[in-house]
């Protein structure tokens, strides 16, 4: 025979009219049991007071469940004047008992003020205790204060290391944010698959931004086989429900569906040409890694890239060797390198080069960075085009 759980007796005993006569004999269980019943309106009429009432007494026995749940009816003003203080001093009573749900709130009012002064150091001490015994909320807030620094020091690692228990449990938010944290690696090495699959995870639940970042991912084949209507099908999807960027995309895509399909064609030709080792290719792959055009955008690919060409001698990979080493665009800033692939490259008449280091020459240390920077500016705007 089946055994039953404490709590699925009691719901046996209340449709078999016995459930009040245990709470009313002061059974705790029985108690909460009935408020929720009156709360839920499941088997009775829906009665706030009642719950209230039911609440109160089983709360007063030290029941952890009712006292969060009357802390929250306090919280919210439902069925009762509402009350931050005394919610607050429920959820204390339930949290100092272990109760996730209650160590969440608790820690919500010391964030916000909530019947309490605000507390900082105090709150994320809650926040810290719920998400340690399994609070989803709590787990995905802690993965985003460690992400930007708040209540606590700056930690990429123990973000993404919250947002992984959050996103294991279902959190469709810490999913997303996962998918964002394997793409940049955030506290993680960069994995695009991995990206990929918790983007997917949380688009199937409906998150508009993990649908918005497949549409991208499609898109620009990141993690994924590039698919235009695959990337188109999920741009909809965000656009749908309201997300700009998507509808932003989807413009885009109508508009310019031939000319992208050129630069994709363009970039899967240099690909197989710098494969064989055609110095001209490696320069444009870098240039499209660079700008992103036919694929995602990489300035650390197409530093590598430049690098190759420019060791192999070409002269506009040498000047955009110079940019990336000037602007810290896929590499350290390290002006020396920098100056040093201008020269080789003015040195081969390339004529971008030749200006460049004209103004170098020209200019005194004050004027040289806002001239040099100026003219690089200028360049890429025209390369971008």
């Amino acid at each position: 025979m089946e055994t039953l759980s404490l709590e699925q007796k009691y719901i046996v005993s209340f449709k078999d009219k016995d459930l009040r006569k245990n709470a009313e004999l002061g059974d705790p269980e029985a108690q909460f049991m009935i408020a929720k019943h009156y709360m839920d309106g499941d088997g009775i009429s829906k009665d706030p007071y009642q719950a209230i009432r039911w609440f109160q007494k089983s709360a007063e026995q030290g029941h952890y469940k009712a006292q969060c749940d009357l802390g929250l009816c306090y919280n919210y003003g439902y069925g009762v004047e509402q009350n931050e203080e005394k919610a607050f001093e429920w959820y204390e009573k339930s949290a100092l008992q272990g109760y996730p749900l209650s160590e969440y709130n608790l820690a919500n009012c010391y964030n916000s003020g909530i019947g309490i002064k605000k507390n900082i150091i105090l709150a994320m001490k809650w926040y810290q205790k719920a998400a340690e015994h399994g609070s989803v909320e709590a787990q995905f807030f802690l993965g985003n204060s460690y992400l930007s620094g708040y209540g606590v020091e700056q930690d990429k690692k123990l973000s993404f290391y919250w947002y992984k228990k959050a996103a294991d449990q279902g959190h469709s938010e810490a999913q997303c944010c996962l998918g964002i944290c394997y793409h940049e690696g955030f506290g993680t090495e960069k994995n695009e698959g991995a990206s990929f699959e918790w983007f997917e995870k949380a688009a199937k639940q409906g998150n508009i931004e993990a649908e918005n970042s497949l549409g991208l991912a499609y898109e620009k084949g990141i993690g994924v086989e590039r698919n235009g209507e695959k990337a188109l099908e999920y741009y909809k999807k965000a656009a749908k429900h309201g997300y700009i960027d998507a509808q932003k995309s989807i413009n885009f895509y109508y508009t310019t569906k031939a000319y992208i399909k050129r630069e994709i064609m363009a970039y899967e030709w240099y690909k197989q040409l710098a494969k064989q080792g055609n110095v001209i290719a490696k320069r444009n792959l870098g240039q499209c890694f660079y700008l992103g055009k036919g694929t995602y955008q990489n300035s650390e690919e197409a530093f590598h890239l430049f690098k190759e060409a420019s060791e192999n001698g070409d002269a506009i990979a040498q000047y955009l060797l110079g940019e990336c080493y000037y602007l810290g665009n896929g590499s350290t800033v390290n002006e020396e390198e920098s100056i040093k692939w201008f020269k080789a490259s003015a040195e081969q008449g390339y004529n971008d080069a030749i200006k460049l280091i004209t103004i170098f020459e020209n200019s005194t240390p004050f004027t040289r960075p806002f001239k040099i920077g100026a003219f690089i500016t200028t360049n890429e705007k025209k390369l971008r085009r």
